[in-house]
């Protein structure tokens, strides 16, 4: 490996880290302070990704992500299934089988595309 190739994978990783901190920001501001599955306020309010981050054709799709109090957070962490079916209520089934189609879309994405994707992202904060 050569130390360009280690310098293009150290920009494109602090990049996707912005992109992280943006959609959670984005998400919890969307919420107003209030966990999605509880109802209750919260100032530690967590950003949880429906379909895993990991799917990364939605890992910042803004309509992949829900603000839940740690304790609600932990829950849909810990309960998977059970946080599927809250998600399909809680979205729609509309919203929700759109949002997995969208999840199984092969996507390549360049630096351009997320910096713009960021900048997006930080807009609807």
């Amino acid at each position: 490996m050569n130390h360009f190739s280690r310098i293009q994978r150290r920009e494109r990783k602090n990049l996707e880290d912005s992109l992280d901190r943006a959609f959670s920001r984005a998400v919890r501001e969307r919420a107003g302070g209030l966990c999605e599955r509880c109802g209750k306020p919260s100032r530690a309010l967590e950003a949880h990704h429906v379909v895993k981050r990991r799917i990364l054709a939605t890992r910042w799709d803004l309509g992949n992500g829900v603000a839940l109090c740690p304790p609600c957070h932990w829950w849909a962490e810990n309960y998977p299934e059970d946080a599927r079916e809250w998600a399909h209520t809680h979205l729609g089934t509309r919203h929700y089988e759109d949002l997995l189609r969208r999840s199984r879309a092969r996507v390549r994405r360049d630096n351009a595309d997320l910096l713009e994707l960021r900048r997006q992202l930080r807009e609807a904060a």
